[in-house]
């Protein structure tokens, strides 16, 4: 299954690239790389694999380049991490693109805390690259859709904004990746926002940030009404890292 999903991508990315190379002389396929970045925080650290393709749009646009591509991750370590619930409803109390500007409603949200986070992603990847000169260039990118796994792991979760009640569960990944928009994220991410430089011909070295994202599902959840008498079930718990991140790409073919 997971072979067959980073075969098909790749496919896909190579079908498309020879469509757009042939139909329109306004899309220009660029490079083609692959590399690797590594990174930590105070309390995750994470290596990740990648391999895309760009592109630059427009016959007069020198700077912008976008680029599709397949990435694995996988992040460790982050003893007795807090995790907390991942319902935009019940954080916000509104659906769509209002609950972005919503204060979260604290009695609605519980903390579920992981002994250990191990995750392992492998998503389709969107890519923006912004060339300063012929040397520097700032890279973005972030994952869109895929799938994740990982074990198991002991974990704890408070529930009722009074009560501090506690029950013992087991989490794992959710199995499933789709980029939405903010709260509405269903699965793990990875997200990169780095300054790379072109240390020769065909070795590109980049540092900065990178984002992670996971959500685990406990298989317990707990059924209770709160004191505003909003019924909580919920079964998903996220939380997002800011981590250091540093990397190098390799450069299969440089076109101008």
């Amino acid at each position: 299954m997971k072979k067959l999903f980073i075969l098909s991508l790749l496919a896909v990315i190579g079908i498309h690239a020879n469509a757009l190379n042939k139909k329109n002389a306004c899309i220009k396929q660029t490079t083609s790389e692959a590399g690797i970045s590594i990174g930590s925080n105070a309390y995750l650290s994470f290596a990740s694999l990648a391999a895309n393709q760009y592109w630059k749009l427009g016959k007069n646009q020198k700077h912008l380049q976008v680029g599709l591509g397949a990435r694995f991750t996988s992040s460790f370590g982050g003893k007795n991490i807090n995790y907390v619930t991942d319902d935009p409803i019940l954080s916000s109390g509104q659906t769509g693109l209002g609950s972005l500007f919503m204060k979260q409603i604290s009695k609605n949200i519980d903390t579920l805390n992981v002994s250990t986070t191990q995750v392992n992603t492998m998503n389709a990847v969107l890519y923006l690259r912004y060339e300063l000169n012929s040397k520097w260039v700032i890279d973005f990118n972030m994952d869109l859709a895929g799938f994740a796994f990982g074990g198991a792991k002991s974990s704890t979760l408070t529930y009722g904004e009074h009560s501090d009640a506690t029950r013992s569960t087991n989490a794992k990944p959710s199995p499933r990746n789709v980029l939405l928009f903010s709260a509405y994220n269903r699965g793990s991410f990875y997200n990169e926002l780095m300054l790379s430089y072109l240390y020769k011909k065909n070795i590109r070295l980049k540092a900065g940030f990178s984002s992670l994202n996971y959500e685990y599902t406990i298989d317990n959840p707990v059924l209770y009404t709160n004191t505003l008498g909003t019924v909580i079930g919920i079964d998903r718990y996220r939380m997002k890292s800011l981590c250091f991140g540093v990397g190098v790409n390799y450069i299969f073919n440089l076109k101008k």
